[in-house]
């Protein structure tokens, strides 16, 4: 029997017929059991998620009764799909707001509340098209991106207020991470590091008495979970977030990160054993191993080898023809370590940009995406991790479960990542 964040007891909840632990619906079809018994004896989150696609009717709202049915229309067996709720499947009724507001504290510290409530303040809305906005059903929150046994979503907010959440993670300042967020957001507190948070309100314009900013290696204690923010190596203000709850149970969000052998070293990765794993599969296929050769011939070299390539480059375009401008391909965020790497080089770029006076003769250009090299400007500086690179950090964190991020609506692809990982925690 645990407790709730109050301390109150919570009696063990009766899980419906024909539903297992996590509300998802049991399948006896041969390949659902052989691939049920690859995991725990009881049901997980990953292998539900790698199994749902498989059998849709437990999506199927009830048939219409006969007098609601149109005249000259073919019977069918079941309604259409609708999104259920694990709330609803659980058999769980919806607790009262809560109206006193979140409280975030450093650990050992008593909490304090922001500044700034939010779950008092009333949404100004107006216009026709706000209405019309209003009108429309909003989409439903996947469970990849709730974290269980918290009131935490992570990268979520596309889907506006998430139930029952109180707290919202944004893993780094990525349109397909942030996307959802405008000016208008007034939905819960915002936790993130503290340059995604400058970036949040400067470029986006959000409230920010909703923004609340964390410094890495930090531990916080956020609705009486403990929550540490590591460096990703992804972005500038990427992280890793790291959740440990009430219970001893430790959770890990990658977002979008690069795995690196430095990061084994860090203290809370190194210590007990990540029960859940969420984890970044952009590069989650044999195709995108490392493979080092000559350095034209590596497939997701190092980072550190790429931004090398690109100074000794620039260097020798520049010894011979002084007069070259040299671009560098980059998001709005990311890729500045190459850029800067030049910069470095050059040691005195507004020197070198005013001796010219911005006449160019030449020009060299760099296309810093991708896992290998391509002619004639693109080099393989990826900030994902590679599938070498996903192998050996699950590996060394050896987790309970592993559930992907990326690339996951493909039931096939689902299946062969699920198989990857297998074979990484057996050999752990």
């Amino acid at each position: 029997m645990g407790t709730d964040g109050d301390g109150e007891a919570i009696s063990p909840m009766r899980i419906p017929d024909g539903l297992d632990d996590n509300g998802f619906p049991l399948s006896s079809s041969p390949s659902s059991s052989s691939a049920a018994a690859d995991d725990d004896e009881t049901s997980s989150f990953a292998a539900d998620f790698y199994r749902s696609g498989a059998d849709w009717s437990s999506l199927r709202a009830a048939a219409p009764p006969a007098s609601e049915e149109v005249s000259g229309t073919k019977e069918r067996s079941g309604g259409l799909l609708v999104q259920r709720s694990l709330f609803q499947a659980w058999g769980i009724e919806k607790k009262p707001a809560r109206r006193e507001e979140a409280g975030v504290g450093v650990r050992g510290e008593a909490s304090s509340a922001p500044p700034g409530s939010w779950s008092g303040r009333k949404r100004r809305r107006g216009g026709e098209v706000e209405a019309m906005a209003d009108r429309r059903k909003p989409l439903s929150c996947p469970f990849y991106k709730k974290i269980p046994g918290t009131p935490f979503t992570v990268d979520a907010f596309r889907y506006g207020a998430v139930e029952e959440c109180r707290a919202y993670f944004l893993s780094h300042f990525h349109h397909d991470h942030y996307g959802g967020l405008t000016k208008k957001w007034c939905h819960g507190l915002i936790y993130c590091t503290a340059l995604t948070a400058r970036l949040v309100k400067m470029c986006l314009s959000v409230n920010p008495d909703y923004i609340c900013p964390l410094e890495l290696d930090k531990e916080y204690v956020i609705e009486g979970v403990l929550v540490t923010l590591l460096e990703a190596n992804h972005c500038p203000g990427a992280a890793l977030i790291h959740y440990r709850l009430g219970d001893g149970k430790t959770y890990l969000h990658t977002g979008d990160f690069r795995a690196s052998k430095s990061m084994q070293l860090h203290p809370l990765l190194q210590r007990g054993r990540i029960n859940l794993l969420y984890l970044d599969t952009t590069y989650c296929n044999p195709k995108y191993k490392c493979v080092y050769a000559t350095l034209k011939n590596k497939k997701f070299p190092p980072k550190e080898d790429v931004i090398d390539f690109v100074v000794k480059t620039s260097q020798r375009y520049l010894q011979k023809e002084p007069r070259t401008l040299i671009v560098v391909g980059a998001y709005s965020i990311g890729k500045e370590n190459v850029y800067l790497a030049i910069s470095k080089a050059l040691e005195n770029l507004k020197k070198y940009m005013e001796t010219l006076n911005q006449r160019f003769v030449a020009v060299l250009a760099f296309r810093p995406t991708g896992w290998t090299f391509s002619e004639p400007i693109g080099v393989p500086y990826s900030e994902h991790s590679s599938f070498t690179e996903l192998r050996d950090f699950v590996m060394f964190l050896r987790p309970q479960k592993v559930i992907p991020t990326v690339n996951i609506g493909n039931a096939a692809t689902r299946d062969k990542m699920r198989a990857h990982f297998q074979e990484w925690m057996k050999g752990s």
